[in-house]
């Protein structure tokens, strides 16, 4: 994954990323996700190739009112999940949550609180709370050796049961759920597609993913990330080492 943030008379905010290794035997993608921000909205578009086919999704926000869908062009579906009013007037888009994540390095109160978050073809809540970052934590991004005290991290929890998706991911998402999966374990096949749905950022189980910042690490600040899995953390590290060597 790479970050990206410009300003001028507009700003944009940019995460592109695709699997490689053995993962794209699961799921073969690369995108980029992008938000222009201006004084009373933004305007959210995702871009990606999935398994060789081209998607598209552009979502309209507006101060006050509900997101609309400009563009909306899936494998499996080309239309996208309707807001609704009791909580579209409040939902924000991914990158609209990382933005205030990263903000919250400088400004802690943002890492805070319940939000929902919508990407056009489905809505879930988190919740950001400020933690210590723990020494395990600190091993895993190869940070033991720096001061501890110029680290500082922001926990996003993805509370599984709030999602709600388009009709065509909905058998998908049905088919995670814990009974659903008990069924389905019994075969050495099935067993293996439960597996994988486990390790899916938008299954039915609650999700807890983890940012770790520095002033040393970069324009955004990101010395890593780690997301937790029932099979153990998957870690991200920064590229190029954090500066911090006091």
């Amino acid at each position: 994954m790479e970050f990206s943030v410009s300003a001028g008379e507009m700003l944009i905010t940019k995460i592109s990323g695709r699997t490689f290794g053995p993962l794209r035997l699961v799921k073969n993608y690369d995108g980029v996700a992008t938000e222009v921000f201006q004084h009373r909205g933004s305007t959210y578009r995702l871009d990606g190739i999935n398994s060789g086919f081209k998607e598209t999704r552009e979502i309209i926000f507006s101060v006050d009112a509900i997101p609309r869908i400009g563009t909306f062009n899936e494998k499996n579906s080309q239309s996208g999940l309707t807001p609704e009013i009791s909580w579209g007037r409040d939902a924000e888009s991914p990158l609209s949550l990382f933005r205030r994540i990263t903000k919250s390095a400088n400004e802690n109160s943002l890492c805070s609180g319940v939000h929902i978050v919508y990407d056009g073809k489905r809505k879930y809540e988190v919740f950001l709370e400020q933690k210590k970052l723990r020494e395990n934590t600190r091993r895993s991004l190869g940070l033991s050796k720096l001061d501890a005290s110029k680290y500082w991290l922001c926990s996003v929890s993805m509370q599984g049961a709030s999602i709600v998706v388009q009709e065509e991911e909905k058998k998908m998402l049905d088919n995670s759920t814990p009974t659903a999966r008990y069924k389905k374990a019994k075969t050495p096949r099935q067993k293996s597609k439960f597996n994988w749905s486990r390790v899916w950022l938008f299954g039915a189980d609650d999700r807890t993913l983890d940012f770790v910042f520095s002033e040393d690490c970069g324009t955004i600040n990101l010395a890593g990330l780690v997301l937790s899995t029932s099979f153990g953390p998957v870690i991200g590290r920064a590229a190029q080492a954090c500066k911090n060597h006091s």
